[in-house]
């Protein structure tokens, strides 16, 4: 029947002669070997933070661009892989970002709620240096309709989220863009996240221009944040040291201030902490932002201030002397003290 081709159909014959019932039955031998099942528990932990903590809702897009939704959008992912032997037309291009989905859920759940939070832990394949890469992303978006979404509170979301997973949230720095890495980021008011000299997420405002295509009959507003799972599963933090509690009580004031749109919270934290060193601890307590005709024309901010010494009880000129130097401090850089 000349259907010998190859070096197996040359075996089926020899076997079909000898007899397959003289052949005995054996199952294939398995061998298990040991492997880190920790990136299973830390998706897990990453999940379950993100559902529970932060309020947000977990979805299951597909691994493919909608070609349609992403035209009503204007996108053109440029290192995007194409499918030799695509579905459908619709579907012929693998997602090189989760964001086009999460808007895609935005745009057809907007009608039932005026707050929508949606999640999702997938692949995401682009080029690197003329090969498709496969890799693993987790992105959110915060979205509100007649009204907005507060940034300082998603911050704070994703530092637990770090923290969590055992990441010192300090050492996180918050690296403002001044341009726009992907169209639906707004400049100025986005970040990309850098943990030891390595860029782990992106995550910022969303640019109104951009999410007002997806036709939403009133003013929305929307926080976007995009994570490298690839890093935050496999990397695993310096183990913690135990440090003892001081067995005198720390204390605090508060420092409210009135500072330009252009001065970040963060450079102002960092140099609130580097002005004596009883202070121990500064935290962003409160935020506003006054706007006329939709832009903020002045930014307030609250900042708490704690101080502790290992060796006595703080006194009240303790607190006055700091805070006289925080106050010059933060004056120093443009800031306004409220009073």
């Amino acid at each position: 029947s000349k259907d010998i081709k190859i070096k197996e159909d040359i075996l089926e014959e020899v076997v079909r002669c000898y007899g397959f019932e003289k052949v005995p039955l054996t199952l294939p031998l398995l061998t298990p070997t040991p492997f880190d099942f920790s990136p299973v528990t830390r998706n897990q932990k990453i999940k379950y933070f993100l559902a529970h903590a932060a309020h947000m809702t977990e979805q299951q897009s597909y691994a493919m661009f909608d070609e349609q939704f992403i035209a009503s959008l204007g996108l053109q992912p440029r290192v995007a892989v194409s499918v030799v032997n695509p579905v459908s037309e619709n579907y012929s291009r693998m997602a090189t970002s989760l964001v086009p989905g999460l808007l895609k859920n935005i745009k057809e759940n907007h009608v039932q709620r005026d707050q929508l939070a949606f999640f999702e832990s997938a692949r995401v394949w682009q080029w690197l240096d003329k090969e498709p890469v496969e890799r693993k992303q987790v992105a959110g978006i915060f979205f509100k309709k007649r009204s907005t979404v507060d940034f300082y509170h998603c911050k704070y979301q994703l530092n637990n989220l770090l923290a969590m997973l055992g990441f010192d949230h300090d050492i996180v720095n918050w690296k403002k863009l001044t341009t726009q890495q992907e169209p639906w980021y707004q400049a100025y008011q986005s970040a990309q996240l850098i943990y030891e000299n390595r860029v782990i997420g992106v995550a910022g405002k969303g640019d109104p221009a951009f999410i007002s295509k997806l036709d939403i009959d009133t003013e929305c507003d929307a926080f976007i944040f995009e994570l490298d799972a690839d890093f935050l599963l496999t990397h695993q933090p310096g183990i913690s040291q135990f440090v003892p509690l001081s067995k005198y009580q720390q204390t605090s004031f508060d420092v409210s201030l009135f500072v330009p749109l252009t001065l970040e919270a963060a450079a102002i934290k960092a140099t609130i902490t580097t002005v004596d060193t009883l202070i121990k601890h500064v935290e962003l307590v409160d935020f506003f932002e006054k706007t006329a005709a939709g832009a903020a024309t002045s930014r307030a901010l609250t900042f708490r201030v704690w101080l502790g010494s290992d060796a006595r009880t703080l006194e009240k000129n303790d607190l006055d002397v700091v805070r006289q130097a925080v106050v010059g401090a933060v004056e120093k850089l443009g800031a306004t003290v409220r009073v």
